[in-house]
């Protein structure tokens, strides 16, 4: 997400980081090297001229010990885009078995748009 829109909290977030890293001593740098992010991303943050993602919220909230508050004024994870498969629907695997006779399977599309593995595990 980008600091444009869509998160309107992001400045109180960024508030939030800010106390939370000086609370534990830490540097923007040092920050960043401990949750994979740059010192430059982490200000735009801070500052609230990006929003963090989910990822960036749980990251920071494990290693600075905030004990979730820093998740819990993330924004929400974005959805997930659909599937071009409906739910509720079937894909249909056709092929020969090795005598020559033809194999059809049906597999049910789930509705997050991955097919059943028809209970199989492994």
């Amino acid at each position: 997400m980008n600091g444009s829109g869509g998160y309107p909290g992001r400045r109180v977030f960024g508030a939030e980081l800010r106390r939370w890293r000086k609370r534990r001593g830490l540097t923007l740098r040092e920050l960043g090297h401990l949750v994979a992010y740059s010192a430059g991303q982490l200000c735009k943050v801070e500052v609230g001229r990006r929003a963090p993602s989910r990822q960036l919220a749980v990251a920071c909230d494990r290693v600075l010990d905030a004990g979730g508050a820093l998740v819990a004024i993330a924004p929400p994870q974005p959805p997930r885009p659909r599937r071009a498969a409906a739910a509720g629907r079937s894909v249909v695997l056709r092929g020969f078995l090795e005598d020559g006779r033809p194999l059809f399977v049906v597999l049910p599309v789930m509705p997050d748009g991955h097919r059943s593995s028809g209970g199989c595990v492994g």
